[in-house]
């Protein structure tokens, strides 16, 4: 490790040795040229070329070449100036500060080398000047000291050297600090531009510059010829080329000024040096400025480049984003698509054997049964009715994720829903002695438009939690008006138990899905209020429940519906169905097409119960063959079935094709399916009503009679 150091430590050594030689001499060599510069008539330099090799070595190497400063400026002192030592001395240190003040300064005030700031300029300009005042007064002050000078021309004299000095720094200071291995690289690329440029700025400059003098302003307007040229370097090079052309225009407008010709030779030598430093200074400053302005676009356009190739990558990027979403999204569309279809068919699959559940169950309890076997067929009913509202859950659940839980609009009779909300509940609370009541509060239509269905859903899961919840007391299920606007009416619905309550920590989540609290040992799928509350809010309504624990529990939610009038009520809502008893002179024989041998038996039946006789066909070909031969005056259609369906049947039969029925027999779809597009497709096929599977006797009842000629009821 020690020989590596010590090499390192000589290497650097060298590197300070070579910058030092270097320094001095062109610190020499500089001031030999300034000297040139300068008119017999001064004792001072138009442009002191070493104040700016000086400022420039200081900034770019560091402090540590003072000393070396020192002695450029010590030697230039001793070969080309009268003033000898000991009083060269303070001469020598002025020299040496003030490039030694200048580049702290730069330091100091977040100089850019680069100039690729436009305050640079300024920062530049000033600071240099400001160090620069040391070397002027202290040579000044010396000279008129020792009688070099007179005291009356202090201010001029002054004024001259801090001028030339910080002329120097103008014309060269760029040049050195901003010179880099890019920007000879530059040069070299664009050699024969900068060749021609500078053949033709010689040429130009010195046919201006160097023209015989005649006093006044006559040649005063070929000084800005020049600048063209800079200008063109300035664009074109950059703060390397503005000060190429700033140091060759200020060197021949120098020299030629102090061998008195160009165009600010003056009879008056004072005159014609101000004329020049000004001259110098704006024409310094102004091509530093479109090197700022140069910079400045040059950064603006890469940057530009820069946002639009970032903006085409984010915008490839982004097409990429949406074709991956476009493709997320068919890939979940399509999975939705056989999730529904997947649960249309599972629960078509339960319906149907569900369906012989429910209505076996019921014809069993209304046969003569002892106590224990009223119970099993009471159990077994609550089982199947469980089973179907699980199904029912989970299919309103599917729907709602995919947004397409639909509400209808149509009339109804509040008092009729509400009763059957709670028929069957009534029930079943009776078992565990739990008293079931409905109140519904004065002024409340009896007729509403809405969807009478969904309303009943929501009612059934309130409720049925209270039962499920409550093991003594009282539930009250209560209506009141809750506000109206024009045709509609705002209606609060309540359902109060006395059970245990709720506590504080479930309230945030009850409405969320899959959610249950203190679930044993009740059974639930934790759907039911989840679907309540987008049922609610799909009705203009909201739904909550109040805090009680151990008081009982009060759930609540609102909907909005229409007033309906008289006229717009469903017959079938209003009058009971038809019984076998109610006088029909001969029975009416319908057509049942099912081909689940368990759901003929139990279409029969209802239809018996009804007052009807029934043909029972297991498929579409043999609907036809049976329309053929006989006379129906309705069809109870199932959709799916083998050999030929219920869909294409009714299409066959609407078409007309069969002679030997009617087009317009009505046709009922008795259907295990729940998609919603079931009945939409039903309907479209050609049949008029659709019933969904498992039959209730009251909904069939209701059909018939919608569809039946009334001499068939």
């Amino acid at each position: 490790m020690a020989p590596f150091s010590f090499f390192s430590l000589g290497k650097q050594g060298g590197v300070v040795a070579l910058r030092a030689a270097l320094l001095i001499a062109s610190y020499l060599a500089a001031g030999r040229v300034g000297l040139l510069l300068a008119p017999e008539e001064l004792m001072i330099s138009l442009i002191w070329l070493p104040a700016g090799i000086a400022t420039a070595a200081l900034y770019r190497w560091g402090y540590r070449y003072t000393p070396f400063v020192f002695i450029a400026a010590a030697l230039l002192q001793e070969f080309s100036f009268r003033v000898k030592w000991p009083l060269a001395g303070i001469i020598v240190t002025g020299q040496t500060l003030g490039p030694l003040a200048a580049a702290w300064l730069l330091r100091l005030n977040g100089f850019h080398a680069s100039f690729d700031r436009r305050r640079d300029i300024f920062i530049f300009c000033f600071f240099s000047a400001v160090g620069l005042l040391i070397p002027c007064t202290t040579g000044t002050t010396l000279l008129c000291l020792i009688g070099e000078a007179p005291w009356d021309g202090y201010g001029l004299a002054w004024l001259h050297w801090w001028l030339g000095d910080w002329m120097g720094v103008l014309t060269v200071g760029p040049l050195l600090i901003s010179i880099s291995a890019a920007s000879w690289k530059e040069i070299a690329e664009r050699r024969l531009e900068c060749v021609a440029w500078l053949g033709l700025s010689v040429f130009l400059i010195g046919m201006i510059f160097f023209f015989p003098g005649r006093p006044g302003i006559t040649m005063l307007p070929l000084i800005f010829v020049p600048l063209v040229l800079t200008v063109w370097a300035a664009m074109r090079l950059g703060i390397t080329g503005t000060s190429l052309g700033v140091l060759l225009l200020a060197v021949f407008a120098a020299y030629g000024t102090a061998v008195g010709r160009g165009p600010f030779y003056q009879p008056e030598l004072h005159a014609g040096i101000l004329f020049l430093w000004a001259y110098l200074i704006a024409a310094t400053t102004f091509n530093l400025m479109v090197t700022g302005i140069e910079i400045g676009r040059s950064l603006v356009e890469e940057r530009l480049v820069a946002s639009a190739n970032e903006l085409k990558e984010l915008n490839t990027a982004l097409s990429q984003a949406a074709e991956q979403a476009e493709e997320l999204n068919a890939r979940a569309e399509a999975s939705n698509r056989a999730k529904s279809l997947f649960l249309a068919n599972v629960s078509h699959e339960i319906r149907t054997p569900l369906n012989g559940i429910l209505s076996l169950g019921s014809f069993l309890a209304e046969g003569p049964l002892t106590r224990d076997q009223q119970q099993h067929v009471a159990n077994l009913r609550d089982c199947g009715e469980s089973l179907l509202r699980f199904i029912n859950d989970i299919l309103d659940f599917s729907r709602m994720e995919a947004g397409k839980l639909k509400i209808e609009n149509v009339a109804f009779n509040l008092g009729k829903v509400l009763e059957q909300s709670t028929q069957w509940l009534t029930v079943e609370a009776g078992r565990k002695g739990v008293e079931l009541c409905c109140e519904v509060a004065p002024g409340i239509p009896a007729l509403l438009r809405g969807d009478p269905g969904r309303l009943r859903q929501i009612l059934v899961n309130l409720v049925h939690n209270a039962v499920k919840f409550t093991s003594q007391g009282r539930i009250i299920v209560r209506v009141e008006m809750d506000g109206q606007e024009g045709e509609c009416v705002r209606l609060r619905f309540t359902v109060r138990d006395t059970g245990s309550g709720i506590a504080s920590q479930w309230i945030d989540r009850l409405f969320a899905p899959y959610e249950r609290f203190d679930a044993y040992p009740y059974s639930g799928s934790g759907l039911g209020l989840a679907i309540s509350r987008e049922l609610t809010e799909l009705m203009g309504g909201a739904i909550g429940v109040k805090e009680e624990p151990g008081e009982g529990a009060t759930f609540w939610f609102t909907v909005t519906l229409a007033v309906a009038e008289m006229k717009e009520t469903s017959p079938a809502s209003e009058t009971p169905a038809p019984d076998a008893s109610d006088g029909a002179t001969a029975p009416v024989c319908l057509l049942l097409v099912e081909d689940n041998r368990v759901n003929q038996v139990i279409g029969r039946i209802l239809l018996r119960k009804q007052g009807y006789e029934a043909t029972v066909v297991s498929n579409g070909i043999e609907a036809l063959e049976a329309l053929r031969s006989e006379s129906y005056a309705l069809i109870l259609m199932d959709c799916q079935m083998p050999e030929m369906d219920g869909f294409e049947t009714s299409r066959f039969i609407r078409s007309g094709e069969n002679v030997f029925c009617p087009r317009d027999i009505p046709i009922i779809a008795m259907t295990a399916g729940v998609h919603p597009d079931t009945q939409q497709r039903c309907l479209e096929a050609g049949m008029n009503d659709c019933l969904t599977k498992p039959i209730r006797e009251t909904e069939l009842a209701a059909a018939l009679e919608r569809w039946l000629p009334p001499s068939s009821v």
